[in-house]
Parts: structure tokens; C-alpha cells; sequence
């Protein structure tokens, strides 16, 4: 078993059937190595003669597959790896009910087939200029300052604009939207009960955005 982090979510118990050499020392929040990038820390994960599949205690306990080939087996295989759940850790995902992302086949298609209406390249050269100038307009006041927190102040902000502009919301919504997307996809708290409540409570205020005022 690798290493201990230093701090995030909780060790959890390990279930007797999973082989000790599967074991790893990973909270997909807290990644080691984060600091020189995403793709980069996940590497990591995937070192040379390592198992192709490994399992972690942190967030509830989880499986990591860390082979493309045995990824792409479990995308082909709904009826035995199902999107039911996506939001780690497991608490927090069974409070996740966005469609069509939790949807297996053949509930997904139909509402897929919707978004993809959407999201089609001709809507996409219809918001072309739009998505632009959202990038120039976040990109300029950093070539100005001559540095800035990519992350902060360009990669969070740069796709709720988009989204925003795609569905024709007014910009002051952003930040709002943004919290909720975090409380979702990111929640707060540490342990399994304090992150599916963040995650409650961020469907609960995103549904309630969608209601007429």
C-alpha cells in the first residue's frame, strides 16, 4: 500500500476481498503531486507494472481503473458498471439525480439525444464569436497584470460564461452557478455525510434556480 496522505478524507475499512496489492493511499481530492498539474497527478496512478485496477479507502472506498484498455471495457459494459452513482464518495453520489449522466441505457439515449440538439457543431458556430470574447475578456486583464491563478481567475469562470451564454442566462448568475456546479461535483465537507449534504443542498438550490419567479 502506498503512502498515507498527510491530510483529506477519512481512511476507511478495507473489505475482505480486496487483495492487499490492490491497495492504494488515494483521495482523488487531495491527489499527490496536484501542484504540477491534474493529468500529471493522475500519471501517477498508473505506474509501470502496476495493477491495472486498485482500490482506495479514502471517500467511502472506491475501485480506480488506471488502464485505458480496461477503461474503455467498463464504458462498454452498463449492465455491470453502472452511472448510477458518479459523485465520490458514495453517499454524496446517491444524492447526485442530474439526468442524463446518472442514466444507464436505454433510459440515456433518448434524453442524450435532446442535449445533443444543443450541442450540435451548428449551435456551436452560433455561439462562436460569443465564447471568443468570453476568453478575451477573461484573458486580457491577466496579460495586463502579466500573471495570474490560471485555475482561479480563468478555468473556473471560463465554462459556467459559456454555459451562461449558451442558454441565454444573464452573466450576473455566474457566480451562483458556479457555486452550485462545486456543491455538486466538488462538495464540500470531509466526511460521506457532510458531502452529500453539500451536494443536497446544491441540487436542491440549482432545481429551485430553475423555477419560474
Amino acid at each position: 500500500m502506498s503512502t498515507p496522505a498527510a491530510a483529506g478524507a477519512p481512511f476507511g475499512a478495507i473489505p475482505d476481498n480486496v487483495p492487499a496489492d490492490r491497495v492504494v493511499d488515494v483521495d482523488l481530492f487531495n491527489l499527490e503531486g496536484i501542484e504540477e498539474g491534474y493529468q500529471e497527478a493522475v500519471k501517477r496512478l498508473s505506474r509501470p507494472g502496476g495493477p491495472g485496477i486498485v482500490w482506495t479507502p479514502r471517500n467511502g472506498g472506491h475501485w480506480i481503473i488506471t488502464r485505458g484498455t480496461a477503461i474503455a471495457d467498463v464504458l462498454r459494459a452498463p449492465e455491470r458498471f453502472s452511472s448510477k452513482v458518479i459523485v465520490l464518495p458514495k453517499l454524496a453520489g446517491e444524492k447526485y439525480d442530474f439526468i442524463p449522466t446518472r442514466m444507464d441505457p436505454p433510459e440515456h439515449g433518448p434524453r442524450r439525444q435532446v442535449i445533443n440538439k444543443v450541442l450540435n457543431l451548428r449551435e456551436m458556430r452560433r455561439i462562436e464569436d460569443s465564447v471568443r470574447q468570453t476568453a478575451i475578456d477573461l484573458i486580457k486583464p491577466l496579460v495586463a497584470r502579466g500573471a495570474c491563478d490560471f485555475s482561479a481567475e480563468y478555468a473556473h469562470l471560463f465554462p459556467i460564461r459559456v454555459f451562461i451564454a449558451m442558454v441565454d442566462l444573464p452573466m450576473e448568475d455566474a457566480p451562483k452557478l458556479k457555486f452550485y456546479a462545486q456543491q455538486i461535483l466538488r462538495p464540500d465537507g470531509v466526511t460521506g455525510e457532510e458531502m452529500a449534504t453539500s451536494v443536497d443542498n446544491g441540487s436542491t438550490l440549482a432545481a429551485a434556480s430553475r423555477e419560474p419567479t
